[in-house]
């Protein structure tokens, strides 16, 4: 079906012929816009047969043929807005499960910090977060033990250093007990004996000076000199 045998047939789609010329000339389908100074805009397409001559000329409002795409459009605007909303509250929800275990470690780390070792570490998962806190956790465990090693270490030194206070403590309430009761000996001595033996000497003298009384002067000096130094070294062994 050539141009000049189709102009006369299709009177009413003469308009939409001169469209087409190329796509007749080559025998193959195409699609061409149709805009008439009146009225809508319409799509015409042509499409040849395979086996004889001629072909199928088709025309559809421009609205009509783009309706499709435009659904497809919208459709596609609002499933992707929707998939974007799924995909962020998604992605919050695993922020969220992700973050909470990783709050309790920080917690659990900055409590380890500070010597709290009492409070175990608390998060069950699969994942290389729940292997980091199986770690915190055996690390808290062998701190705790160490701190309680630690503390029984101190009380027993404690205790060693008290039995060994006491220890001393009596070995030197016995040696002021020792040296008291050397003291309170040497003193007897001293008072029994030597001032006896002072005291003797004392009155020996005085006797002597008595009962002399020829003596010469210096004589007499020397004697009262004894008699002094023995009455002040008795008064001062007293």
């Amino acid at each position: 079906l050539s141009l000049h045998d189709a102009l006369p047939i299709l009177d009413e789609a003469e308009e939409h012929l001169t469209l087409l010329p190329d796509f007749l000339a080559a025998k193959a389908g195409g699609v061409a816009m149709h805009r008439p100074l009146e009225g809508k805009s319409h799509v015409v397409a042509f499409a040849p047969f395979e086996t004889i001559p001629g072909g199928v000329i088709v025309e559809e409002r421009e609205d009509v043929v783009l309706a499709v795409s435009q659904n497809l459009r919208r459709n596609l605007i609002l499933f992707g807005t929707l998939g974007l909303a799924l995909t962020s509250i998604a992605a919050w929800l695993h922020v969220r499960r992700t973050m909470r275990p990783v709050r309790r470690l920080t917690s659990a780390s900055r409590a380890i910090a500070e010597g709290v070792l009492d409070q175990p570490v608390q998060v069950h998962r699969n994942d290389e977060i729940g292997v980091l806190a199986q770690s915190f956790e055996a690390m808290r465990q062998k701190l705790l033990e160490a701190e309680r090693q630690r503390a029984r270490w101190e009380q027993e030194m404690e205790d060693q250093v008290e039995e060994r206070t006491e220890r001393i403590h009596t070995l030197l309430a016995g040696a002021i007990s020792a040296q008291e009761e050397e003291r309170k000996r040497v003193a007897r001595e001293l008072h029994d004996d030597v001032s006896q033996d002072l005291a003797t000497s004392l009155i020996t003298l005085q006797r002597l000076s008595q009962s002399n009384t020829g003596l010469e002067q210096a004589e007499r000096d020397a004697l009262e000199q004894a008699q002094s130094q023995i009455g002040n070294t008795l008064k001062e062994m007293r």
